[in-house]
């Protein structure tokens, strides 16, 4: 009788690791902690053909920003959340890469799907010397259009608003590749600007948030 039991047991184990991995590793993907899934177009321009869903929101002035206000500039759209550990590493890269092709028509646009809307935003914005637009989507009501479920997640959009590339999940926007992916876009020398850093990306951050920026 042992022996029949011995393997029933196993087999219900096998079942139960079976449908727990996937279950964790959704649950890792959602938080962004797993490497990020990079789905990327060619910046030719024959192959852009999905223009970006337009969208109104407010920013933490209360102004209401049009998506469509930014045509002509190339767009990074950051789909992001103060309570969310991989947005906030990102904040600091995202901040740089701004400095540095923000004279050449880039944007960064910062969706911020915080119930608590400006009461949270405003403050981390501030703190961490972030000066990139930030757009307040209590309701996620832009997230879900845009179909996202990972945190964070980046849109490149050309200068007329068609959809170059999707990053899903955190990156670290300071690389070589990652100034090339911008340069092309904006049709320019990936080193024509320097990053104007004020401090370190560090030196923004504390603790877990420092190590995380840093790759650690």
């Amino acid at each position: 009788m042992a022996d029949i039991r011995t393997p029933w047991r196993t087999g219900h184990l096998l079942i139960v690791v079976l449908l727990a991995v996937p279950g964790f590793l959704m649950f890792l993907r959602h938080w962004g902690y797993l490497p990020s899934v990079l789905t990327r177009t060619p910046p030719g321009r024959q192959s852009r053909a999905i223009i970006a869903p337009e969208f109104a929101l407010p920013d933490v002035d209360g102004n209401i920003r049009h998506l469509s206000s930014f045509r002509g500039r190339v767009v990074l759209l950051n789909f992001w959340a103060t309570w969310c550990p991989p947005c906030r590493a990102e904040m600091a890269a995202l901040e740089v890469l701004y400095q540095s092709y923000k004279h050449q028509g880039f944007e960064v646009v910062a969706v911020a799907s915080d119930v608590q809307g400006v009461e949270a935003v405003q403050p981390f914005m501030s703190q961490h010397q972030l000066t990139f637009l930030p757009l307040l989507d209590t309701a996620t009501r832009v997230t879900r259009t845009y179909g996202v479920t990972t945190l964070p997640t980046s849109y490149i959009l050309d200068r007329e608003g068609r959809l170059v590339t999707v990053e899903v999940g955190s990156r670290d926007w300071t690389t070589a590749e990652s100034r090339a992916l911008i340069a092309s876009v904006l049709e320019t020398d990936p080193e024509a600007d320097e990053p104007e850093r004020s401090q370190p990306i560090q030196g923004r951050f504390s603790g877990t948030e420092a190590r995380m920026a840093a790759g650690r």
